[in-house]
């Protein structure tokens, strides 16, 4: 949705993590919506991290949720700088712009760019991929799980999750409607098994939850909601009751992944 996820960064802070909130689109001076944000950009927010002297950035950590969880693969791919990750309902495939735009054109919209050049993505999934239901909402997950049938364009959009220079804590939800996150996860998690990936990685998948785990501190009843850049009640799935289980559980699991992976590591370093 953009902005900031200054809630989550919040949360990470008051477990004493040094924490920068970076939002890409949806605020003043940024793009409206998500479209070729370019990595740049990030690696922009990358040095000014690594010029503060009060921090230890020798283990960064990159932690995103949903398209987030998406680009937090992304990112740590490519910059070896960040040495763990935690993906809240994420995807190991790069997807088209989330944008109002009627264009038709299958290959106008990435969502990011590097040195002005579009990344590959599977496809760029549109509010009329499905139809509302009798509440008035979508579901989107049909559509992802269609679209990966184009394997050409899928294998060409998968993330390089093996490049990535640190443990792996993988977040999803079984009954998620607006993507099917926890098929996405069992997709990473096979890939970095076939291709010998020598961190350790987690998937948490939970039955019953949908799209809306976060951590503990959040409400667990939200199961569609309005997309402020798509314009239209999405459904996010899940009960509340197992929303609420997930998001017990996996915040607990989420701190003590970090700090092994990030705190725990930095304190070893800078020792």
């Amino acid at each position: 949705g953009g902005g900031f996820a200054d809630h989550l960064a919040a949360l990470y802070a008051s477990h004493g993590y040094a924490v920068v909130s970076l939002a890409y689109f949806g605020v003043e001076s940024l793009p409206n919506e998500l479209i070729n944000i370019p990595l740049e950009y990030f690696e922009n927010a990358i040095t000014w991290i690594e010029r503060q002297p009060a921090l230890e950035t020798s283990r960064l950590a990159v932690a995103g949720v949903s398209r987030g969880g998406e680009l937090a693969l992304l990112l740590a791919s490519r910059y070896p700088v960040f040495k763990s990750v935690v993906a809240y309902v994420p995807s190991g495939y790069l997807w088209g712009a989330i944008s109002q735009s009627l264009d038709p054109n299958p290959d106008a919209f990435p969502s990011w760019s590097h040195h002005g050049v579009g990344l590959p993505y599977v496809a760029r999934i549109r509010n009329d991929a499905a139809a509302l239901d009798d509440d008035g909402a979508v579901s989107l997950t049909p559509a992802y799980l269609a679209a990966l049938n184009d394997v050409e364009r899928a294998e060409a959009a998968a993330i390089d999750v093996e490049r990535i220079n640190g443990p792996i804590l993988l977040i999803a939800g079984e009954a998620d409607a607006l993507w099917p996150s926890a098929h996405f996860s069992e997709l990473i998690a096979a890939r970095l098994k076939a291709r010998g990936f020598a961190h350790p990685v987690e998937v948490l998948s939970y039955e019953g939850a949908g799209h809306t785990i976060g951590p503990r501190y959040g409400p667990t009843t939200i199961t569609q909601g309005f997309h402020g850049v798509r314009k239209v009640t999405i459904k996010m799935g899940g009960s509340p009751s197992a929303i609420a289980a997930a998001r017990e559980d996996s915040w607990e699991r989420a701190l003590a992944f970090l700090e092994v992976n990030a705190r725990t590591a930095a304190a070893a370093v800078a020792g």
